[in-house]
């Protein structure tokens, strides 16, 4: 594989810091798509974001047609909360999305999920 390439792109945003919480993106260029590496950078991303950051509460807000995305997040143990509807606006356009939340506890509000970080403290 090229090393001087842009594979894609993770990152959190929209911090809050005061209740330990953030939302994360992330895009792979479609050439590099379907190899696990999203799934890869995505889970070190975490990792990073419980263990450095200290945060318990990360969020994903994924266009409801977006089937990878959500299979993404379901994967590491997101759990969905909810359709907010015309949540974004692109191109004049409003578009729904959906949000899914990880809690550092491995629990969503909607329903138990199995934890990601079990052998980390509160």
């Amino acid at each position: 594989m090229e090393t001087d390439r842009c594979l894609g792109l993770v990152s959190y945003h929209d911090g809050h810091i005061r209740n330990k919480r953030a939302a994360i993106g992330y895009f792979i260029n479609p050439a590099y798509q379907s190899r696990g590496m999203a799934t890869e950078a995505v889970s070190a991303m975490l990792d990073f974001c419980v263990d450095d950051l200290g945060l318990h509460r990360l969020q994903a807000f994924i266009d409801p047609n977006n089937t990878p995305s959500r299979k993404l997040v379901e994967k590491l143990r997101f759990g969905r909360e909810g359709l907010l509807r015309d949540h974004l606006r692109v191109g004049g356009i409003w578009r729904d999305e959906i949000l899914y939340a990880l809690l550092r506890t491995g629990r969503s509000s909607s329903a138990a999920v199995p934890a990601l970080f079990p052998e980390r403290a509160l």
